[in-house]
Formats: structure tokens, sequence, C-alpha cells
């Protein structure tokens, strides 16, 4: 693979010479439980029990009422949150509410589909995980998600003598694993947009950050792009503050032989694109830009962003 040394004023993108088409290569799922990586696969993951969550403008449900080793409350008629300590759970979640939210508390990772949601959080974050562990999130085909926050937060709860994190529209405390096929849209006016105080790694679907105050990804350890077999993610996004920051760790954007980086005429394989705005500045084609947007930035100086270009460099160096 290449590195490439962070600086503020740096750039990275395609060369016209590069729009040519290449064989494909996808990620290599790991199977191997001895490998810490492995937890980054959905396919190693088996749901013994699924739990249907519902909004409407005027209430939520819960479905099947019980289960095992899993509690829910819901407040104010459409704010619902689950208390579980039960392995191998899989929350689908659907419907659409303008005052909603979700908040998990969990023992175990589980599973969070997205199976057509559009939810709304004027106090705080429109799903909220206090959970360190994995969250996959699966992106039903063909289903659209929105989810929005609003500009001032309520009050946190307090845990452990300490407030609970809310620091955006889609808050955990644990890794996020983006999978599937469908669409998540987020807007954040009073926080980030997606952030984990772990890490985020997206495999595949496509999410659109339409809007944020702060952050459009936000995370402390990693922030990671792969390629799925079945799909390669899409990704834009419009944020104020930076695209991308991992804060304590490293970027690492996994480049395949075929990659495209921007709108190449419907050329784009690999991670089929990502898109880095602020404002009305759109530069379609750089992966890392510096006067105008903090596109990807790790807060740590001297950082390295990690690249991987195997076979052929698909990019060069302005």
């Amino acid at each position: 693979g290449t590195a490439l040394t962070y600086s503020d004023n740096f750039s990275v993108a395609f060369d016209e010479n590069d729009k040519n088409t290449y064989s494909e290569i996808t990620e290599t799922i790991i199977t191997d439980e001895l490998i810490d990586e492995s937890g980054d696969f959905i396919e190693n993951y088996t749901v013994s029990k699924i739990a249907t969550i519902t909004f409407t403008e005027t209430g939520v449900t819960f479905t099947p009422d019980i289960i095992d080793q899993v509690g829910y409350t819901i407040v104010d008629g459409t704010h619902i949150m689950i208390n579980s300590s039960r392995s191998k759970m899989a929350y689908r979640v659907q419907g659409s509410c303008s005052n909603g939210s979700l908040k998990i508390y969990s023992e175990k990772k589980f599973q969070l589909a997205l199976n057509g949601l559009s939810l709304t959080n004027p106090k705080g974050p429109a799903i909220n995980v206090q959970s360190g562990k994995t969250v996959y999130v699966t992106l039903a085909a063909g289903k659209t998600n929105t989810l929005c926050d609003g500009e001032v937060y309520a009050d946190a709860p307090y845990a452990d003598g300490e407030p609970e994190d809310q620091k955006g529209t889609f808050f955990s405390e644990g890794q996020l694993i983006f999978s599937g096929t469908g669409t998540l849209n987020v807007r954040s006016y009073g926080g980030h947009a997606i952030c984990s105080d772990d890490y985020i790694r997206v495999r595949s679907g496509n999410i659109n950050i339409l809007s944020s105050v702060k952050d459009g990804f936000n995370t402390n350890e990693q922030f990671r792009v792969g390629r799925m077999a079945a799909s390669a993610p899409v990704i834009t996004v419009n944020a104020d503050g930076d695209g991308i920051d991992c804060g304590k760790g490293n970027i690492l954007i996994g480049l395949v032989v075929g990659m495209k980086i921007g709108t190449l005429q419907g050329e784009s394989r690999g991670v089929r694109r990502i898109d880095l705005t602020r404002g009305n500045h759109v530069n379609a084609h750089t992966l890392l830009c510096g006067d105008l947007v903090n596109a990807l930035k790790r807060s740590r100086l001297g950082g390295i962003l990690h690249v991987t270009a195997p076979a052929k460099c698909l990019f060069y160096c302005r």
C-alpha cells in the first residue's frame, strides 16, 4: 500500500489517464474469531431474535411485546428506550415520526436494520446507542431512511456520575458498521451527523450527510471505507465542520483496483463515490482538500492517511 503524510494543504485526485476500466477486488471476509477484525463482518453474526420497532406520529410499537432479556420503555408516546442483555438480537426499525427517538442500552452486539425509517428528534439524537458493543447498521434494500436532530439538545441523563454522550443525530458509544444497499440521509442541526466514540466502518450502502452544523462523520479511533461483494458504498458529505474527523486514530480508505472517487460519468467502481462538500464549494474529484474544506481530518499532528492501492496507484498528488 501507499502511505500519504497528512497536511492541512494537500489534495489527492485522479489523473484523467486513470479513467480506465480495471478488474474489481472486494474485501476479504475474515472468519477467524482470533482476529479482532472478524467482528466487523455481519456475515459472521447469527440472529436468533428479531424485534420490530414501528414509529408513527402518535406512537411507537415494539413487537413481539415480550422478549426474554430485552426490556423497553416508551416516554411521551414516541420516544423508546431499549435495555438488553440478550445476544444475537436484531432490531428492525421503520415508520415515520417528527418528534421521536430511539435509545438502546445493550450488553451485547446487535444488528440495527433501518427499514424505511424517517425519524426526527427536536431535542437530541434521533438514534442514541449507549453501548460500547458493535452495531451492525443494515440499510434495507430499496428503502430510504432519514434521520434528523434539533438545534438544542435536552440535558442528558447521568450515568456513573457523568452525563451520557449525545454528540449527534446518530450517535453510538461503540463501533458502527454500515452495510446493505439502501439509503441513509442524515441532517444535523445540533451536533455531528454520524458519530461514534469508537470507530466507523462503511462497507456498503448509500449514505448522504445532507447537512451538518458540525462534522459529517466524527469518530475517535478510526474511519474506514471498504467494499462488499454485493455493492460498493456511495458517500456524500455536506458539513459546516469536517467531512470526516477521526480524533485519535487513522482514516483508511480501501482503494481497490477500479476504485473511482468523484463522479466519473458512471465509471465509478470500488468505493464508487466520495463527494465532500462545504457550503457551495464542491470538489468532486478530490479526496482531501486544504484551504476551503477540511474534507478529511485527523487531529493528531503528524498523522498518516493510509491508502491501499493494489496493482496500480489510481491517483496523483498535486
